[in-house]
């Protein structure tokens, strides 16, 4: 029987392209006690999400391979988004309001020359590229690698390279700008491409990103898979993105989890990669806090907390639980 929908279409092309890319250990901080989750995802696909209980970076794990993902973007990804949202798709205006809202908040354009060099990854069929040109003059250079909206970008006169970031050329030390708006989630690997990041941005230069906050979304859903995607390998908190991005050379001066609701908003300027093991306790911190909140949904059926319990619900049991996770920090140092 031929699929009916894009979802049974997608089911079916992932049983036809296994996984193949799993890990034994965080990307992040290198523990090896990683929690399963979920099996399935907000569609109903059968995958596994798995958290990190010493950090809590949540990671689609195992996943496919590039290839594989690639197909997927040009062909499923925004009919299936489209389906699961009866068609109700982000359009460019809210795209760059999103973008204003988080410029604003970050005090972007201080840190911007005149007419900067950009690139934008994942940056579609140029939406938020002519907002960029626009609006600070820019050159802005697009990362995309579904085939259709990169043609669609070239034809607004943009410069596009049409594949994932990792593989792109670009020169080193040459722009002062790289965004990254609803894009770090879907990464391959993300240690490796924030690397690049770092060595392609100037001296000076800045990047602006934002991610997920899975466990925020999940506290106002009240349903711990309805945040998970098949397009999202990784799901960040507000403790590790920014740790993420200093280990990386990109060490945050701004991070945000108020401008865009549901979203963490970094902005981090290029330096030096950091030992991020000084950081080890405050993830630690977020990691049992963050697992708790998700425990108590996912033990909870039809349980819908309202915007506010995540923080109230938890406050109580922040000084048991940082009394706890203190003796096992120490313990092991």
């Amino acid at each position: 029987m031929l699929p009916t929908t894009i979802t049974e279409e997608v089911r079916h092309y992932l049983q036809k392209a296994p996984p193949a890319i799993v890990h034994t250990c965080c990307e992040l901080c290198g523990g090896s006690w990683l929690v399963t989750i979920a099996h399935q995802d907000r569609y109903g696909l059968p995958l596994q999400f798995v958290m990190c209980r010493q950090c809590g970076l949540i990671t689609l794990n195992p996943r496919w391979g590039q290839e594989s993902y690639n197909k997927f973007y040009t062909d499923y990804y925004r009919p299936l988004v489209a389906e699961w949202s009866g068609g109700k798709t982000p359009t460019a205006n809210n795209v760059r309001i999103w973008f204003q809202k988080m410029a604003q908040a970050t005090a972007l354009a201080h840190y911007l020359p005149a007419s900067p060099r950009v690139v934008d990854i994942g940056g579609g069929d140029g939406f938020l590229a002519e907002y960029l040109r626009d609006q600070y003059g820019a050159e802005v250079v697009i990362v995309e690698p579904n085939a259709r909206e990169a043609q669609e970008a070239v034809a607004k006169g943009f410069d596009v390279i049409v594949d994932v970031f990792e593989h792109g050329h670009l020169e080193p030390a040459s722009f002062d700008l790289v965004v990254m708006l609803r894009t770090v989630d879907h990464l391959m690997h993300a240690s490796e491409t924030l690397a690049k990041v770092r060595r392609i941005l100037k001296p000076r230069g800045v990047m602006l990103v934002d991610g997920v906050d899975y466990y925020r979304r999940m506290a106002f859903c009240g349903d711990p898979t309805q945040p998970l995607k098949i397009d999202h390998c990784y799901y960040f908190s507000p403790e590790t993105l920014p740790v993420l991005m200093k280990k990386c050379g990109l060490p945050p001066m701004i991070s945000d989890v108020t401008v865009l609701p549901g979203q963490v908003v970094v902005l981090a300027q290029a330096g030096e990669p950091t030992d991020i093991s000084n950081d080890g306790f405050d993830c630690l911190l977020g990691a049992e806090y963050r697992y708790y909140e998700w425990e108590r949904l996912a033990n909870r059926p039809g349980f819908v907390s309202k915007p506010g319990d995540f923080t109230r619900a938890l406050q109580a049991e922040l000084v048991w639980l940082k009394h706890k996770i203190s003796r096992r920090w120490h313990r092991h140092q």
